[in-house]
């Protein structure tokens, strides 16, 4: 299940703190949305304070504050901008590597501001897919390529780029390694959360939070859902049914079960109710299955038992 989750096109955001379910929606887009409009704000928060700093040479002063001035346009945007689609998201590492090259152009001098190129490339690694990473790795590489050739002196061109490589190479890698491990044991431990371990089946507590999505949609749901709930005892809802469909359904399983069991013998033994007559409340349901269930056993056990008042299902 886990390698299906990370087989993604190209378009998708990927937020590996979000549940399985909400890792590709849109809450991932609006937390790329606000990690880009983060990054941005802290660069123009950066070039403000280095151009009022004390500097023997100011020349590249208003270059540096008309990029600021752009990172702070870029960063309301983004904050602005709820419904920004896909396209644009995309654009923010790339946007954030030119930023950077920009910056590198204009300093005087250089100094450390090749090495800003990590910042768009962590939100890359974060949020998505690996083969997209990469490109945007390749992009900020040639841009600071491009940069520093045609701006810094040639005796520390080479030694820069060695490093910008290195750390933007092996942060990005190490970031996407980690978000696949974490992608990996979010997944374990939802599976261990909701499935009993013994059979595979869903546990009590996901059965019971799937009764109370059920009974919250009307069982306008035609999907049945399984589960054990407790030693040797297993439950079904079946929306869109009432408690005669269940009591067919449950016969059917009976029967089948019987004609399966070759060399030893096995009873199925289930209790039925609806929600017309048990009520809408989780734990009513439940106790109407239950009552139903423990009459079919007192009754010789391998039968079906309605309860008098309605039942969804428990063997």
């Amino acid at each position: 299940m886990y390698r299906g989750t990370m087989l993604l096109g190209a378009s998708h955001v990927i937020d590996p703190s979000r549940p399985v379910d909400d890792r590709h929606g849109p809450s991932a887009e609006r937390r790329l949305r606000h990690a880009g409009a983060l990054m941005f704000g802290a660069g123009a928060l950066t070039l403000c304070l280095v151009t009022f700093t004390p500097d023997p040479d100011a020349s590249d002063h208003g270059g540096l504050r008309l990029a600021a001035l752009a990172c702070s346009l870029i960063a309301a945007l983004l904050v602005a901008w709820r419904s920004a689609p896909g396209p644009v998201l995309h654009a923010v590492p790339p946007a954030g590597a030119v930023m950077v090259a920009v910056v590198t152009a204009l300093a005087e001098p250089v100094g450390l501001t090749p090495a800003f190129f990590l910042w768009p490339m962590l939100v890359a690694a974060y949020f998505l897919p690996p083969r997209e990473v990469a490109v945007d790795v390749v992009l900020a590489l040639v841009l600071c390529a491009v940069t520093l050739a045609l701006f810094v002196e040639p005796g520390l061109r080479i030694a820069m780029f060695i490093g910008v490589v290195a750390i933007v190479g092996v942060a990005s890698g190490v970031v996407v390694a980690l978000r696949a491990e974490v992608l990996q044991l979010v997944e374990r431990l939802r599976a261990q959360a909701t499935l009993d371990a013994l059979t595979g089946a869903a546990n009590r507590w996901e059965f019971e939070r799937r009764l109370l999505e059920e009974l919250q949609r009307a069982a306008k749901r035609r999907t049945d859902f399984f589960a054990r709930i407790g030693g040797e005892e297993f439950a079904l809802i079946l929306p869109d049914t009432d408690a005669d469909g269940a009591t067919v359904l449950a016969e059917g399983l009976r029967s089948a079960l019987a004609r399966a069991a070759l060399t030893h013998p096995v009873t199925l033994s289930v209790g039925v109710t609806d929600r017309t007559t048990s009520g809408i409340a989780a734990p009513d349901l439940l106790a109407a299955a239950d009552a139903a269930l423990y009459a079919a056993k007192r009754q010789g056990r391998d039968r079906i038992a309605r309860a008098p008042a309605a039942r969804v299902l428990a063997a």
